[in-house]
């Protein structure tokens, strides 16, 4: 039975309101209404359930009807795990492999535009989404060629092209339960990573890179364990030259399989570290054209360096998708190239070479794919500071909605007197003092002009007194990137989020989300419509990311944490 009929029959067989559920559950009533009407959902496991479950529970027993909260919970739960769309994941998946536009789905499926996108960003499921995933499939494998049918049937595990719709569609629906996705698991280790508490973690200066021994100036490697070998052997080749030339690195391999080996991959980081400890700088072109969890798996394992400033990120454009998968690095006195087919790593094959005319060829091919790339994302770190302040600034004149889910209170919404008088009581140092009131200043310049022809909604952490003394929050003032932490009493923070809803209430086009349990707690995160995502790191250290690549902004767009909506 679905969720919507189950909250349904249950409100009849109670003979309770809407407004009596909202009263004891705790949900707001417009929340209630969207769960009656089937427009949405609250996630299995989140808190959102629990009141609505406890709400139910306490009501039945008040009017005399025996428990049944047992059952209730077990039927809820159940009705959250039926089969539906796994998307946006599946479905991207699906048209990486086989591209096809909106406007091209929406005339073969004979669905409306606008309700194809937010099926494809995760915002709706269709009605019957089985059929719906056959007519799609019927599309697409239609549209396909022979190269990408056989992907198609490496995604879906199909052994006979004349199953390949029943077996894909059944793929894109099968009963699964709810996990996180790979940006929000991307995001999620973002927030908790620590840079400070990585170094100390891997004691890269207890590793000992030694330099490859072998007779021959060339060497090569097969399989899994060799292409780790491989790698690694490129770094300790590098390291023991001497040079601190820029090296350059393309890798379309499937990571997966690699990155499932603990002390590879800290013994991958180290050697990385190490270079660019010994001065050498990075420039990565990034394979995008993977599935999303593959794809942030990969960036996530780069965030360390990324935290580095000395990493630059490219990404090759367009939707082509080849299965054959291919590696070149090249710089430091060494090349490192390699291919396989598919996902086949296990019969890939790596070669190193040391010969100078080798490394030219390398050079010249790395320079031909960077000619090609356009950035994946711009990094700023401290020193950097105006530059991206002077950024924020120039996209505060374009309009459009601006999405914020923030780790704190904005800045902009308290007084001058009030953020003085609170910093003196912290024994903030007097020119600090003066640069934060000039940030917020600016912050309020930035959001005035923003809204003279745009929209804003920020999430906010609308805390619980509990939830502040377990995990306090502190004043935003990441994008100052002055390796500040300023924390907020209870009392402040209860007249600084007053204040918020004040301005919100006196600011047309500034609205506010609440969320009790704050979504992160080390970064915020703002996305403009389809034009750029900016991440900003608070601590250890403080960082900021503008993302404008279209698949990872998707994604970031489509990122919906458990809110309560005001």
């Amino acid at each position: 039975m679905s969720f919507q009929k189950l909250i349904n029959e249950d409100m009849e067989r109670i003979g309770c309101t809407l407004s009596e559920l909202s009263r004891v559950s705790g949900l707001n009533a417009a929340v209630l209404s969207r769960y009656r009407s089937g427009e949405r959902e609250p996630r299995l496991g989140s808190r959102q359930l629990e009141d609505l479950l406890n709400g139910l529970n306490r009501l039945e027993l008040s009017v005399g009807l025996s428990d049944r909260s047992a059952q209730r919970r077990a039927a809820y739960e159940n009705s959250l795990m039926t089969k539906r769309l796994l998307l946006p994941d599946r479905l991207s998946r699906i048209t990486e492999v086989v591209p096809v536009t909106i406007k091209e789905l929406s005339i073969a499926l004979n669905y409306d535009a606008s309700y194809l996108s937010r099926i494809r960003a995760g915002k709706r499921n269709p009605q019957d989404p089985e059929q719906f995933a056959r007519n799609l499939c019927l599309y697409i494998i239609r549209s396909a060629s022979p190269e990408q049918k056989n992907t198609l049937m490496e995604l879906c595990k199909c052994s006979s092209e004349a199953n390949l719709v029943k077996e894909l569609s059944e793929w894109m629906v099968e009963k699964e339960l709810p996990s996180r996705s790979g940006v929000d698991l991307f995001l999620k280790n973002l927030d908790a990573f620590d840079l400070n508490e990585f170094i100390r973690s891997v004691q890269f200066d207890s590793i000992v890179h030694e330099k490859p021994t072998a007779d021959s100036p060339d060497w090569i490697y097969q399989g899994i364990d060799g292409i780790r070998q491989g790698e690694l052997d490129f770094f300790r080749t590098i390291l023991s030259e001497g040079t601190s030339e820029p090296v350059f690195m393309c890798n379309t391999m499937p990571i997966e399989k690699l990155a499932g080996n603990v002390s590879f991959v800290k013994n991958w980081m180290s050697l990385l570290t190490a270079c660019m400890k010994k001065g050498m700088e990075f420039h990565v072109v990034h394979f995008v054209n993977r599935p999303m969890e593959e794809m942030m798996l990969g960036l996530e394992s780069w965030i360390p360096l990324y935290m580095t400033g000395r990493i630059t990120p490219w990404y090759l454009p367009g939707n082509e998708h080849s299965s054959f998968r291919t590696c070149l690095y090249v710089g430091g006195g060494a090349m490192l190239r390699g291919e396989s087919y598919g996902n086949r790593i296990d019969h890939a094959v790596y070669e190193i070479h040391r010969d100078p005319s080798w490394i030219e060829y390398g050079r010249t091919r790395a320079q031909d794919i960077l000619s090609m790339s356009r950035p994946l994302m711009k990094i700023y770190t401290g020193s950097q500071k105006e530059l991206f302040l002077e950024y924020m600034k120039k996209n505060s004149t374009l309009p459009g909605t601006r999405r914020i889910r923030s780790c704190s209170l904005p800045l902009s919404s308290v007084t001058g007197d009030m953020l003085r008088e609170y910093l003196e009581s912290c024994h903030t140092d007097p020119d600090l003092i003066q640069k934060i009131e000039d940030y917020r200043r600016r912050e309020l310049s930035m959001l005035h002009m923003i809204l003279r022809s745009g929209t804003v909604v920020v999430e906010i952490p609308d805390l619980s007194r509990e939830e502040f003394d377990h995990h306090t929050p502190s004043l935003f003032l990441a994008p100052m990137m002055e390796n500040i932490s300023i924390p907020y009493t209870w009392s402040f923070y209860e007249k600084h989020l007053q204040l918020t809803h004040e301005f919100a209430e006196t600011n047309p086009g500034f609205s506010l989300i609440a969320n009790p349990e704050a979504t992160f707690r080390n970064i915020s995160m703002i996305v403009h419509e389809d034009t750029h995502a900016v991440i900003m790191k608070t601590r250890s250290p403080e960082i900021c990311f503008v993302i404008t690549h279209p698949k990872m902004l998707q994604a970031l767009s489509a990122f919906t944490p458990p809110v309560q909506d005001l």
